[in-house]
């Protein structure tokens, strides 16, 4: 029982340093009150999971070879927490969905990842939905069609306006 108390003690309180972070929770160095609470109580967490034999509850110390493995443990769960704390971060700030399906490729021999293309298919899929032909469509200079091209272009215009 004591061996559980000692590991949530001592994660759960080393949790403070990895939230406090915007960093990695070991490169920025907490406050002085921040450190001294910190190993005043993973002391005394220490002490009575290792020394405290409590009959009332049937819990006996669990000694300092176990102690020790508890704090390896915890020291080696502190490390990933830092990692999680920046995935979810990045998962929060709505740039993983964004870069999910994004059609970029490292794959490519373009300069800008196709930026141009894809600008280009925006602009098209926006005509489109606007009623407006493509560039592709509209003749500038109709020589054989007459006044009834002139006025479709007329009324492109219009609606552009």
């Amino acid at each position: 029982m004591f061996a559980v108390y000692l590991q949530v003690s001592n994660i759960s309180q080393a949790l403070i340093f990895v939230t406090r972070s915007r960093s990695w929770s070991f490169v920025e160095r907490p406050g002085a009150l921040l450190m001294i609470a910190f190993v005043i109580a993973q002391l005394i967490a220490t002490l009575i999971a290792v020394y405290a034999n409590w009959t009332f509850a049937k819990v006996k110390g669990i000694g300092w070879g176990w102690a020790a493995v508890i704090w390896v443990y915890s020291i080696l769960t502190y490390i990933p927490q830092d990692i999680l704390k920046f995935a979810i971060r990045y998962i929060l700030s709505g740039k993983v969905w964004v870069s999910m399906f994004d059609k970029r490729s490292a794959l490519t021999t373009r300069r800008d990842y196709g930026a141009a293309e894809r600008q280009a298919e925006w602009a098209r899929e926006q005509r489109t939905q606007h009623g407006l032909q493509t560039r592709q469509e509209v003749n500038v200079f109709p020589e054989n069609e007459g006044y009834r091209e002139l006025s479709q272009i007329v009324e492109q215009a219009k609606k552009r306006a």
